[in-house]
């Protein structure tokens, strides 16, 4: 009867991980504009959606994004940031084996971690290319204002 309810139990504990609470992580800026908030936000949203995460709230500071893998896992996560970083923080999950052990720790499915890793990894490319289009947006600006208009030669008296 033991070595039965081992058995049964074995392939449920063998899909578990520690469930890793990952440091903040700064995003990456530029040299030509200070970063905003709403930069973090359009970087945050923006590498979800490239990876199949959607948003389901969204509050200054806080965006919360669920990702629904095969109709299968199901993982809700709270993404709190400022202008300068971002930090993932675990809210939910559904058939993630989820098992919280103590104060300080808990256990999940191993896929988890992998898909969280892959997230951390995408904002920050996605605050690139939030990045690139305010600058390109900045110099359309500017080539557009009648005093970014330079003669390109003196006329002679």
């Amino acid at each position: 009867m033991v070595l039965l309810v081992l058995f049964l139990q074995g392939p449920a504990w063998a899909r578990t991980a520690e469930l890793i609470e990952h440091e903040r992580v700064l995003l990456p800026g530029t040299s030509t504009h200070l970063p905003t908030t709403e930069d973090a936000r359009a970087a945050i949203i923006l590498g979800g959606q490239h990876l199949g995460w959607r948003v389901t709230g969204d509050n200054i500071g806080r965006i919360t994004l669920f990702y629904n893998r095969k109709n299968k896992h199901t993982i809700t996560i709270h993404v709190i940031y400022d202008a300068y970083g971002f930090q993932v923080r675990y809210a939910d999950s559904t058939n993630m084996n989820y098992e919280k052990v103590d104060e300080n720790t808990a256990l999940i499915h191993p896929n988890y971690n992998r898909w969280i890793n892959n997230l951390i990894k995408e904002i920050p490319e996605a605050m690139k290319e939030v990045n690139a289009a305010k600058a390109r947006a900045e110099l359309i600006r500017a080539l557009k204002s009648p005093s970014s208009v330079q003669p390109t030669h003196k006329e002679q008296p």
